[in-house]
């Protein structure tokens, strides 16, 4: 898969992410990275199957999800050296 390919599918998926009404299939980004390959931007060899685009999303959601949860531990760990016993750390959801 090529780079380009590469920060593409990432770009769909954090973007869905972000924005669950956004969220893509693998045949949809598939499909957005046809319109890539019409505009020249990467050239059709590069568009990746449906099947491992699926493949591409589960390993990079398993990733993004570690990397997200070790972030989260660090960001406890500094909580817990920073504040005294009665403290807690409040999170806001948007």
């Amino acid at each position: 898969m090529s780079k380009k390919v590469n920060v593409l599918l990432q770009s769909f998926f954090i973007n869905g992410n972000s924005n669950p009404r956004d969220r893509m299939s693998a045949k949809e980004m598939q499909v957005e990275l046809m319109r890539f390959v019409e505009s020249g931007e990467i050239a059709q060899e590069d568009v990746p199957k449906v099947n491992t685009i699926q493949n591409w999303i589960g390993r990079f959601s398993r990733a993004f999800k570690d990397t997200a949860n070790e972030q989260a531990r660090q960001m406890l760990e500094i909580g817990k050296a920073g504040s005294s016993a009665g403290d807690t750390i409040v999170i806001e959801n948007e």
